[in-house]
């Protein structure tokens, strides 16, 4: 009995461990999590990057490789289009963000910038993380 009693109490303590894990990136001074941790997420989808960021995504900048040999990368921001172009205005320097290399290639360049949806993280969340650049 006691046996059993022993082995409920772990099984519980360990499915609540599992079950209560924060997500990595709660804030953009968590991005620093992601840098030390970032080979956790090589090779694997860009949802797995999705779900341990809890800070909503406003934009994106796509840039396909191709031809020019130059890979194929996502930025991802933290700030809206308007709000990006007017912290570059008022600070010079770009928002936090993160940058990552995919390994396909199948989208539409657009380096001006959209404004992330749900529906792009769909449709983008089965890309392969080559790696991973954190800018903050």
């Amino acid at each position: 009995m006691k046996y059993l009693l022993k082995v409920l109490i772990l099984s519980f303590i360990i499915l609540c461990s599992i079950s209560c894990r924060s997500q990595m990136i709660q804030t953009v001074s968590d991005l620093n999590k992601l840098d030390s941790n970032k080979t956790e997420f090589i090779g694997k989808p860009l949802d797995s990057l999705f779900k341990e960021i809890k800070l909503e995504i406003k934009s994106a900048v796509l840039s396909p490789g191709g031809f020019s040999m130059r890979p194929s990368y996502i930025i991802f921001y933290f700030v809206s289009n308007s709000d990006y172009h007017k912290y570059m205005k008022d600070t010079g320097k770009k928002p936090a963000h993160i940058r990552v290399l995919v390994k396909e290639d199948t989208f539409d360049i657009n380096m001006k910038g959209i404004d992330w949806t749900e529906e792009d993280k769909k449709k983008y969340g089965g890309f392969t993380i080559g790696y991973i650049w954190v800018n903050n």
